[in-house]
C-alpha cells in the first residue's frame, strides 16, 4: 500500500508539473503572437530600422538637406527600443512571413491571406533589360565627339547611379552644365535610334515576371534614370508598353533618383496612393541610388545584382531591405510563391 500510495502521488505530481508547463507554453506562445501583431501594426505604420528598432516613417522623420547637388540624409529613429524577441517568437507565427530584426519593413507576403503588394515599380537598366554594351559604346562616340577621352566599361557602370547629363560630364571630368546637357542629348538621340532587343536584351525571365505580375491583378510602372524617350524606346522593342501603367524617365519628373518624387508621382497619379507608408509598396533597382529613392518615399527597397552593382556594394550602401540575385528569387518575393 505504502509503494502505491508514493506511485499515485508520484504520478500527480508529474501531471501537475506537465500542466504547469503546458499553460507556461500557452502563455509564452500567446505574448509572442501579440508581439508580432504589434511588430506587424509597427511595421505598416513606419517601419523597423535595420537593426530591429522602431522608427518613424522615411517622410515623417527624416529630414533631407541639399547641398552641392548631394542629397544627404539626416534620419533619428524614435525609440531605442529593441525588438529581437521577433526571432524567438517566428515559430510561433507559422504560416506568414514575420519581418525579421534584420529587415526594415514587414515586406513579405502574407501567405496565409493571399496580401499582394499595391504597387510594384522598377528601374529600367541593369533591372529589366541589359544596355550595358550598347549604352558603353555610345558614351565613348559622344565623349570623342566633344573631345574627351573614351572611358572603359567599369567605368561606364560607376557613372550609371547619375542622369545622362550628370554622367557624362562626370567621365569627361568637366564641371559645366550647359556643356553636359548637350552631350546628354547627342547620347540620348544616339541610343535611342540604336535600341533594338536584340542588343538591348531583357534578363532571362523578366518578361515572364511581368507576365505573372499583371495576372496576379498588380499595376506595374517603371521609373529611370535615362530618359523618358529612352525608356518607351526599350518598351516599344520589347512589346512591352502594356505591361505598364507608365513608363518614366529622368526629365518626366522634377527630380531625379535618389529624390523620391518621381515614385511619389507615381504613386500618387497612377495608383491613386498619396502614402507610400500606409500601403503595400516596392521598387526595384540595381543601383544604390534607386534604394535611396525608394526608402525615402516610404517604399520597400528591393536590389538586385544582374545589372551593374554587385552584392557587396548594394550592402555597404545599407539602404535596401532586401537584394535578390536571381530573378526567380525576386519573382518568390513579389508573388509569394
Amino acid at each position: 500500500p505504502d509503494q502505491g500510495d508514493r506511485t499515485a502521488g508520484s504520478m500527480a505530481s508529474t501531471s501537475t508539473q506537465t500542466g504547469n508547463l503546458l499553460i507556461t507554453i500557452a502563455a509564452s506562445l500567446a505574448v509572442c503572437i501579440a508581439v508580432a501583431r504589434s511588430m506587424s501594426y509597427l511595421s505598416r505604420r513606419g517601419g523597423l530600422s535595420s537593426s530591429g528598432q522602431i522608427k518613424g516613417n522615411a517622410r515623417g522623420t527624416g529630414l533631407l538637406s541639399r547641398k552641392n547637388g548631394l542629397r544627404t540624409k539626416i534620419a533619428q529613429h524614435h525609440s531605442p527600443q529593441k525588438l529581437s524577441v521577433s526571432v524567438a517568437c517566428a515559430e510561433a507565427k507559422r504560416g506568414s512571413q514575420v519581418v525579421s530584426a534584420g529587415s526594415s519593413k514587414l515586406e513579405r507576403v502574407d501567405k496565409d491571406n493571399g496580401e499582394l503588394f499595391d504597387a510594384i515599380i522598377f528601374d529600367m537598366d541593369g533591372t529589366l533589360v541589359s544596355s550595358t554594351n550598347l549604352a558603353h559604346e555610345a558614351t565613348n562616340a559622344v565623349l570623342e565627339e566633344f573631345g574627351y577621352n573614351s572611358i572603359t566599361k567599369h567605368e561606364y557602370g560607376q557613372g550609371t547611379k547619375y542622369t545622362t547629363p550628370v554622367r557624362l560630364a562626370w567621365h569627361a571630368g568637366i564641371d559645366d552644365d550647359d556643356l553636359a546637357e548637350k552631350m546628354g542629348a547627342a547620347f540620348d538621340s544616339s541610343i535611342i535610334r540604336l535600341v533594338t532587343a536584340e542588343n538591348v536584351p531583357t534578363f532571362p525571365g523578366i518578361k515572364e515576371l511581368l507576365t505573372e505580375i499583371r495576372a496576379a491583378g498588380i499595376g506595374i510602372a517603371v521609373l529611370s534614370n535615362a530618359s523618358g524617350k529612352y525608356v518607351r524606346r526599350v518598351n516599344q522593342a520589347h512589346s512591352i508598353a502594356a505591361s505598364f501603367l507608365v513608363g518614366l524617365g529622368a526629365d518626366d519628373v522634377k527630380r531625379a533618383k535618389p529624390s523620391p518624387l518621381g515614385l511619389e508621382e507615381i504613386l500618387r497619379e497612377h495608383y491613386g496612393i498619396k502614402d507610400a507608408a500606409e500601403k503595400r509598396t516596392v521598387y526595384i533597382g540595381d543601383s544604390v541610388s534607386d534604394g535611396q529613392a525608394a526608402k525615402a518615399a516610404g517604399m520597400v527597397a528591393i536590389g538586385v545584382t544582374w545589372g551593374e552593382n554587385t552584392r557587396e556594394t548594394l550592402s555597404a550602401a545599407a539602404t535596401f531591405d532586401h537584394i535578390f540575385d536571381k530573378v526567380e528569387e525576386l519573382r518568390s518575393f513579389l508573388l509569394a510563391v
